[in-house]
C-alpha cells in the first residue's frame, strides 16, 4: 500500500554564492534558514521493514536536490496515513477575534 511520507529537512542557503562569478569553486558560507518539507509516495512496507534503508535513500535524494546555492539536510520523516481534515477558516477568524478581544479588553 502506498502512503505519503513527509520528509522534514533543514533548509540552508549558501551566502558565499551571492557574489560568486561562476568561475572556479563556489565559496562556501552556509546558513540555516528554517525548515522545509518534501512529500513522497512510498510503499509503506519499505518503511515498516526497512526504515534505515529508507532514511539512507531520503538523505541521498535531498543531497541530489541540493546545489551550490541551497542545501537540504534530512531531519526526520513521518508517514501520512490519511489526508488531514481541513478546519473551517471562517470559524477560526471568528474565534481568534473573540480571543483577542477577551485578552486585550
Amino acid at each position: 500500500m502506498k502512503s505519503t511520507v513527509i520528509i522534514s529537512a533543514q533548509y540552508k542557503e549558501n551566502y558565499g554564492a551571492h557574489d560568486w562569478d561562476g568561475i572556479g569553486a563556489c565559496p562556501q558560507h552556509w546558513k540555516n534558514k528554517g525548515g522545509f518539507q518534501f512529500t513522497l509516495p512510498v510503499d509503506s512496507d519499505h518503511l515498516m521493514y526497512g526504515e534505515a534503508n529508507c532514511i539512507e535513500v531520503f538523505e541521498q535524494m535531498l543531497l541530489e536536490e541540493s546545489n551550490d546555492y541551497e542545501a537540504f539536510e534530512y531531519i526526520d520523516h513521518q508517514i501520512q496515513w490519511s489526508v488531514p481534515t481541513k478546519l473551517d477558516e471562517a470559524k477560526f477568524e471568528k474565534l481568534i477575534k473573540k480571543s483577542f478581544a477577551k485578552h486585550f479588553a
